[in-house]
């Protein structure tokens, strides 16, 4: 996995909080920049080429971009994750369903409540998958 530093420029923070799988919130000024900046490339470090494969395997969209599928998470929130999540697992590009929220008031006044939070299902299956990848020689 690759990984990414990210720089605040300011001391300035943000009313809207990410909290990925539990760690530590960060704080953003907009919806778009808390999905596309902080969960798709901080958290998930999702590049262009990878998030057009993701269009393509699982959104039907050749051609898909990180403001494209910022709009079906909004759209869907916990479908798109759901979606996003099963086919990073697949890929070996996450280990796990990580938990996903967004909460609080951005630079516009709007506010935001979002959650996303595996089934037991979902995890059970998911390490199903993994014993049967690791042993299926």
């Amino acid at each position: 996995m690759r990984f990414k530093t990210f720089e605040n420029y300011n001391d300035e923070t943000g009313e809207l909080l990410l909290i990925y799988d539990g760690s530590s919130p960060t704080t953003w000024f907009y919806i778009t920049d808390a999905i596309i900046d902080g969960l798709l490339d901080e958290k998930l470090q999702l590049d262009d080429t990878t998030i057009e494969e993701i269009g393509i395997v699982c959104f039907d969209d050749e051609n898909m971009t990180g403001d494209e599928l910022y709009d079906n998470i909004i759209d869907d929130f916990q479908g798109t994750l759901q979606t996003l999540f099963d086919y990073l697992t697949k890929e070996d590009i996450l280990d796990d369903y990580p938990s996903v929220e967004i909460r609080g008031v951005d630079e516009d006044g709007e506010d935001w409540e979002f959650y996303y939070e595996p089934t037991e299902e979902v995890k059970y299956q998911n390490k199903l998958n993994k014993t049967t990848k690791r042993y299926n020689v």
